[in-house]
């Protein structure tokens, strides 16, 4: 009878280790599984934080185009204004020598007529 309590005392200690091996392969298996989930995701984060890297490169390159594109416009209103205004006085340097051309031209003209009428005039003297 103490033999039986014995063995049936060993048989339930058996049975209440086996269940806790299992619960530990559970608990094992449990684990393993969500340590693949977690080095899935520090995976993903790696690979998402090399991704925000890379796009902020990207940012910075094309935010210094475009200061660079802003700064070379600028440069480009700049030379326009200056060529605009170069070809104000150009036209105004015109006009005035158009002018000159103009009055010089008048006076040449009257000078030519003052020497044709003094020629006919030295001619009908000389006809006379």
């Amino acid at each position: 009878t103490n033999l039986e309590k014995d063995l049936q005392s060993m048989t339930e200690s058996k049975d209440k280790l086996q269940k806790s091996y299992k619960d530990i392969e559970l608990s094992l298996f449990e684990t393993k599984a969500k340590s693949a989930t977690l080095q899935t995701k520090e995976d993903e984060l790696l690979k998402a934080q090399s991704e925000l890297k890379q796009l902020e490169r990207k940012y910075n390159i094309t935010n210094m185009s475009e200061k660079m594109l802003k700064s070379t416009l600028e440069d480009t209103k700049v030379a326009l204004e200056k060529s605009t205004d170069t070809v104000k006085l150009l036209r105004l340097r015109e006009t005035k020598l158009s002018d000159e051309i103009k009055a010089m031209s008048a006076k040449v003209e009257e000078a030519t007529k003052l020497s044709l009428k003094s020629k006919q005039e030295k001619w009908a003297k000389g006809d006379e």
